[in-house]
């Protein structure tokens, strides 16, 4: 009976020493040899960035009924982390009494630097410990996690062709985005915000998607955009916003603006328009005509007649016209007094300055041709009347020159009758 029941004893005891055994043996981040645990309690911060640095605390609990002594602790730090300079990875916990367990626990910490150079994700770190003089004893890697700052994705460029967009014709539009982050960029999704411009996107679609970036890597999107036809010409702004993710599957977002200028080449046109002066050694109004036949819209209008020796400004030699509007004009007037002279035409040197919508500057010059007729040219051409006053003159000539011969050849006709009368007597 007592063989049977020593033989159950022990039974009970290989038992009890196998399932220990089991027990310490399992490990996940947390290993139980010598009665110790070992977890991994927090970094900070959460993510950590690369070129900064963070703190790693690792807890140190004694879950056996026995107490252990001169616990010394190493961390081994490898690519991306190392120490402060001057900071040793060893620390002495000393003694960890039986079931010193959670806020009893004994917390390491260690402050480390994340090299510039670090790559984004998972990394991993390593430490140590034991127990007096016996051997190292190494847990499973901890992981940190890393991760660069959030401005990863750069908008490099935005080019509009052409630069100016005339309405109702088409550009092509370029965004440039590169990835500053060290690793893996997807889902990026590209928005132009067209709602508050005349502008719309041709073609295909204002959103734009590629499936990945990867690190250090540029792409170019490109967009057909086209103008409405009566778009009124002006810098119009364009929001643009760009959604993206990390690896991590982290949910990113930017936004920014820039400027497209709708407008074309402003058209104007100067004329004669009308003139009092048709001959030379004559001085008379000319009127010059600015007509606006452009898409665009004319300010500041400032124009300036240059002197020469063919003639004499008698007016002020500058007008200031101000606006016109597109398919609009409007006039200059100036008085000259032209000089002899035997040439057929007489060249008005102008020159004109002026503004487009979008405030682009202009400075053109024109000479225009003022004609000259002899006096009989210009009568036979209708451009001047006849001397009114000779006519009259002549016309009243012959009248009293008539009535003086019709009262002669009276008075001659009274006297021939008075004498036939007095022969018949």
């Amino acid at each position: 009976m007592k063989k049977t029941y020593l033989i159950s004893l022990i039974a009970v005891f290989i038992l009890i020493l196998s399932s220990y055994s089991i027990f310490a043996q399992s490990s996940d981040k947390i290993l139980l040899t010598e009665n110790i645990k070992v977890s991994f309690v927090n970094q900070e911060p959460d993510p950590a960035e690369p070129g900064t640095f963070v703190d790693v605390r690792f807890k140190f609990e004694n879950i056996g009924l026995e107490t252990s002594d001169e616990i010394t602790v190493e961390l081994l730090p490898e690519f991306p982390f190392s120490l402060l300079p001057g900071k040793s990875a060893v620390t002495k916990l000393g003694t960890l009494h039986a079931r010193q367990l959670g806020e009893d626990g004994v917390i390491v910490k260690y402050k480390l630097i994340v090299d510039k150079d670090a790559v984004e994700g998972i990394n991993d770190l390593k430490l140590r410990y034991r127990i007096g003089n016996n051997v190292w004893i190494e847990p499973d890697e901890y992981e940190i996690q890393i991760q660069t700052h959030d401005a990863i994705l750069s908008i490099d460029s935005i080019k509009i062709s052409p630069e100016r967009v005339k309405p109702g014709d088409k550009a092509s539009l370029s965004v440039s985005i590169s990835n500053l982050a060290d690793s893996l960029l997807k889902d990026i999704r590209i928005k132009l915000n067209l709602d508050n411009s005349p502008l719309a996107a041709f073609g295909s679609s204002n959103r734009k998607t590629i499936k990945d970036i990867s690190s250090g890597k540029e792409i170019e999107v490109k967009f057909d955009i086209i103008s409405e036809p009566d778009a009124e010409s002006d810098l119009y702004t364009i929001p643009i916003g760009i959604e993206y993710s990390d690896e991590l599957g982290k949910a990113y977002n930017i936004t920014g603006s820039f400027g497209i200028v709708v407008g074309s080449d402003p058209e104007l046109y100067p004329i004669i328009d009308s003139t009092e002066i048709y001959n030379s050694e004559k001085t008379g109004d000319i009127t010059v005509k600015f007509v606006n036949m452009g898409l665009t819209d004319i300010k500041f209008l400032n124009v300036n007649l240059k002197s020469s020796d063919k003639y004499k400004i008698i007016s002020a030699d500058e007008v200031y016209i101000g606006n016109i509007d597109s398919d609009d004009y409007e006039t200059a007037e100036f008085k000259l007094f032209v000089k002899k002279t035997k040439e057929e035409n007489i060249i008005l040197p102008i020159t004109y300055e002026y503004r487009d919508a979008n405030n682009i500057e202009y400075k053109k010059q024109i000479s225009l041709k003022l004609p000259l007729y002899s006096t009989a040219e210009a009568k036979k051409l209708g451009i001047v009347e006849g001397n009114g006053k000779v006519g009259i003159f002549l016309v009243i000539i012959i009248v009293v020159v008539g009535l003086y011969i019709y009262r002669r050849w009276k008075k001659g006709k009274k006297l021939i009758s008075f004498g036939f009368r007095k022969k018949s007597r």
